[in-house]
């Protein structure tokens, strides 16, 4: 289906939208907003690309629309196997695991347990990136808008005495080299 054949209001704020998003997935965005206005049936991501004819090149118009990483843990203070200003190594083998523990990208879920590490890194396009670490025990948190930033005060707050409890990130998941690259992080602390 053609933007031409819905009204002015609406064609120019998909375009609007898309123009936040990487060129390339700004391309697909107006057309899988298309699909969520005309799918029938169950609302997923399968029904949208249908209804806006994206069929043959469905697969990267699931990068358009943004993965979630969830990990849950029980109480752990060795969330990762490694950390830094640049990137976080998930510690996939951690026994302290709990319920949720999976990446997301529309209806397909990869399962984080038992498998390689993911590595996330902080997007580099994406102008709107905020990371939060929250506090269980005293309701607050501490946002930041640089990941350098985000990582030197976690290094600081996260240590034998402080253990994680979950971890969500937004962003965009490439499953052939287990990188999420993230353009939110919001790390829950038990302090």
């Amino acid at each position: 289906m053609s933007l031409l054949h819905l009204p002015t209001l609406l064609t120019t704020a998909f375009a609007d939208f898309a123009c936040w998003l990487d060129r390339r997935s700004g391309k697909r965005l107006p057309l899988i907003f298309i699909g969520i206005l005309f799918a029938r049936g169950r609302r997923t991501c399968t029904s949208w690309f249908r209804a806006a004819g994206i069929t043959d090149a469905f697969r990267p118009a699931y990068t358009t629309i943004n993965a979630v990483l969830a990990l849950d843990w029980t109480g752990t203070s060795t969330p990762f196997t490694s950390m830094n200003t640049a990137q976080l190594q998930l510690d996939a083998q951690n026994v302290g695991i709990g319920t949720r523990h999976m990446i997301q990208i529309g209806a397909q879920t990869f399962n984080i347990i038992g498998g390689t590490d993911p590595l996330i890194q902080p997007s580099q396009t994406s102008g709107n990136t905020v990371f939060t670490i929250g506090h269980s025990v005293s309701g607050s948190y501490e946002s930041f808008n640089t990941f350098a930033a985000f990582v030197t005060q976690l290094q600081t707050e996260l240590t034998g005495s402080v253990v994680a409890t979950g971890i969500t990130a937004l962003g965009q998941y490439a499953s052939a080299s287990y990188t999420f690259t993230a353009s939110s992080i919001t790390l829950f602390l038990d302090n």
